[in-house]
């Protein structure tokens, strides 16, 4: 099959609209009858006529047909071995896919009330991760009938043919952030940044041109916090934005999911910050927001989280403590270090009161700690002795809270 097919497509359905009010919204209505399919099924036959006059003829008549060919030209396409008869087929399938496509859009959108299984390209993807509700309905409509359609037909192709749907899409935003210019290129709408971040679910991360960098720019836009934020369509959207997050392993992408998760109060911000733990390569300061990510929601199960981190030594990052011959010192921070300030502080208890030391003062309220972490000032060679120290005294808190329990 020609591989510009979606790309054809992307162009030919951009004028599909709202279904007709004759239309029949069972999608049985759009069998192929059998008269016409054995009509196409001879003019395919014919495309390995050695008379010119005779393929042309019948290359009139599956044009004629419309989508009402396309089964004979699937089937041709999967078991002729006629060189002309592949190359014909391959050249009247697009535009034939493009009817179909149109058709079965018509239908869908007449069926108001979903009463019946379209089997749409991308519809069953798009349902198992949005769910079946209006609001879902409603996207999926709206994705339909916008250029990001061809996201859709790409979800039943090659991977690396949505691969280059899904970025050809993203950088027709690329240098029109500053206003629409009224080709649809403008501003991404918060249809255009659903559709993508849905489609990108399929597709690995590192096989994107560059990544989610772009698409992390998405995140950071007005209208799609609103439409994460609104009664109507925060579920669906939600809903999108878990199933990317789900499937990015980059640690920047992560990081940027996490914040914007994180100020709109999503429960996508645990999700991004436990990835994030577990990606050893992520940078120390990007696991350090992580573990406060977490110790914010403030729940047993986030607190489970970072207890096994009371054992991780490798490095977040350094900090100044104040005093020392020159005035401030230098000290680093190890994932133990901030994993057991934080289980202190979720926990109402004083992490001096374990021996840490701080660069703020801040007590033990872990909204105003914010990003800051409690540190040992390890700068003397007992710093290990008294991280194993504060652990144990940590671990017989816990066993005495059991004990009480």
């Amino acid at each position: 099959m020609i591989r510009s097919c979606f790309a054809f497509l992307a162009v030919a359905l951009i004028a599909v609209s709202a279904a007709a009010k004759d239309v029949d919204p069972d999608p049985k209505s759009l069998e192929v009858p059998a008269e016409l399919d054995r009509k196409a099924r001879e003019a395919v036959r014919i495309f390995g006529s050695a008379s010119y006059a005779e393929r042309e003829q019948a290359d009139r008549e599956l044009k004629e047909l419309g989508r009402m060919a396309l089964p004979a030209l699937r089937d041709a396409l999967a078991t002729s071995s006629s060189a002309e008869v592949q190359l014909r087929c391959e050249m009247l399938l697009p535009r034939a896919t493009a009817d179909d496509f149109r058709a079965r859009v018509d239908c869908f959108l007449a069926d108001a009330k979903g009463r019946y299984d379209h089997k749409l390209p991308g519809a069953k993807e798009f349902f198992a991760v949005a769910g079946q509700s209006d609001a879902s309905r409603s996207l999926f409509r709206e994705i339909v009938l916008s250029p990001n359609q061809a996201i859709l037909l790409a979800l039943g192709g090659a991977p690396e043919d949505l691969s280059k749907v899904i970025a050809n899409r993203r950088n027709q935003f690329r240098p029109y952030f500053g206003g629409d210019d009224g080709t649809g290129r403008g501003n991404p709408k918060p249809v255009d940044m659903a559709a993508i971040l849905f489609a990108e679910a399929f597709v690995p991360e590192v096989a994107l041109p560059r990544g989610g960098t772009l698409s992390t720019q998405f995140l950071n836009q007005p209208d799609l916090r609103i439409a994460l934020e609104a009664p109507a369509t925060k579920e669906v959207y939600t809903a999108i934005l878990t199933k990317w997050i789900d499937t990015r392993e980059v640690a920047a992408t992560l990081y940027s999911a996490m914040t914007v998760s994180t100020n709109l109060k999503l429960p996508t911000a645990t999700k991004c910050a436990k990835k994030l733990l577990d990606l050893k390569s992520a940078p120390g300061s990007y696991r350090g927001m992580a573990m406060t990510a977490i110790a914010k929601s403030g729940t047993a199960a986030d607190l489970a989280l970072l207890e096994p981190l009371l054992k991780d030594n490798s490095l977040l990052t350094t900090t100044f403590l104040p005093g020392g011959p020159g005035g401030n010192k230098r000290v680093p921070v190890q994932a133990r270090d901030a994993a057991l300030a934080l289980c202190l502080l979720m926990q109402k208890k004083d992490p001096a009161d374990f021996g840490m030391t701080s660069r703020i003062k801040n007590g033990t309220d872990l909204a105003k700690l914010q990003y800051s972490y409690h540190f040992f000032d390890d700068t003397d060679m007992d710093a290990d002795k008294k991280r194993d120290a504060a652990v144990k005294k940590y671990d017989e808190l816990k066993a005495e809270a059991k004990k009480k329990d």
